[in-house]
């Protein structure tokens, strides 16, 4: 990973976040600056280490919003792998546990400042709320034990915890921790990745990336819509509604797109179809920028193309999809795939 690598990074995990994960350009602006300080970052293959090699997830969990007011210093994710390597010692090589949005970026940047190379796999493949729908979880095997570290020198280890566990308990602490924590996982054999993990996740964001930028939407997936966003229904946090929705009509035949969200554009409706949704992950660009629209800032009159990309093979396995599929998010639906085929 070099600086002429990172537009395209940000791009494709932008694209990955599926409306979610955060802005990436305050990643890559710290990406192009630990680059230049410390040198590129080697991406390897799964198949590059020895199947007994650890590999370290690293990532951010938290608030965005915080995140962008307060950024990492790059000390912190020295203090989670060193937390973490004084009880299953120090790992070959790191992980991204998002390859979506600011995570997806974040931790080259964090890999370069630790000094380690980055094996081309994540997570999650996509931008995913959760810290029970990673794919470890999904795989069966332990989150835990689980560093953590904060600004102002907090840190800790999590041992014991199941997954869903897991993640009660980070949110509790995030209130208490300023928004956002840099946290390591239980390592993984690079033999384990394959099973346990989205293997090809990087390459497959900076490709996504490159193919964006050079062709546009319609290159990179099915273009579902086209046209003025007619109404935006927010979630209530005063409220049990727990999703919002965006309504777009498109231009080319008069058909009404419904796009139901939470963090992420979940699922596609069009004239009461289900059409696409989760775990492939939709898009809403602007038509005259090209840029994903995040489900924060979708607004009414917007002129967008909504995109579904395909998603990756892991999450659409029976035994997989259904912690990712859209009943996962309390939407009343079965996953609808398609036979464009997935990564």
């Amino acid at each position: 990973m070099d600086r002429d690598s990172i537009p395209a990074l940000e791009w494709g995990t932008t694209l990955l976040g599926s409306g979610g994960g955060g802005p990436a350009s305050l990643a890559a602006s710290w990406l192009a600056h630990s680059v230049t300080e410390h040198g590129p970052v080697r991406l390897l293959q799964a198949q590059d280490l020895p199947p007994r090699a650890s590999v370290l997830p690293i990532g951010i969990v938290g608030s965005t919003q915080a995140l962008a007011e307060k950024l990492p210093s790059g000390a912190e994710f020295r203090a989670a792998a060193d937390e973490i390597g004084t009880v299953v010692g120090p790992p070959a090589a790191v992980m991204p546990m998002e390859i979506a949005g600011v995570n997806g970026v974040a931790m080259f940047a964090a890999a370069a400042s630790l000094g380690f190379d980055v094996v081309d796999a994540d997570l999650t493949g996509r931008a995913l709320p959760r810290l029970d729908q990673l794919s470890i979880a999904a795989a069966g095997r332990s989150l835990t034990p689980m560093a953590f570290s904060g600004a102002g020198g907090l840190r800790g280890l999590i041992d014991g915890v199941g997954a869903v566990g897991l993640e009660r308990l980070v949110r509790t602490m995030l209130a208490g921790a300023g928004g956002w924590l840099a946290v390591a996982f239980n390592p993984i054999p690079a033999g384990k990745l394959q099973e346990t993990t989205i293997v090809g996740s990087a390459g497959h964001a900076l490709a996504l990336g490159h193919q964006w930028m050079g062709r546009g939407a319609g290159a990179a997936g099915d273009v579902l819509a086209e046209g003025r966003v007619e109404h935006v229904m927010r979630q209530d946090p005063q409220t049990s509604r727990r999703h919002g929705a965006v309504t777009v009509v498109d231009d080319r035949d008069g058909a009404v797109l419904r796009v139901e969200m939470e963090n992420e554009y979940l699922l596609a409706v069009r004239d009461g179809v289900v059409v696409a949704g989760t775990p492939d992950p939709l898009i809403l660009a602007d038509r005259r920028t090209g840029r994903p629209v995040q489900c924060d800032q979708v607004r009414k009159g917007m002129d967008v193309a909504c995109v579904r990309l395909p998603g990756f093979d892991f999450w659409w396995r029976s035994e997989h999809v259904e912690l990712v599929g859209p009943r996962a998010f309390g939407l009343d639906h079965e996953p609808v795939r398609f036979d464009a085929g997935t990564v």
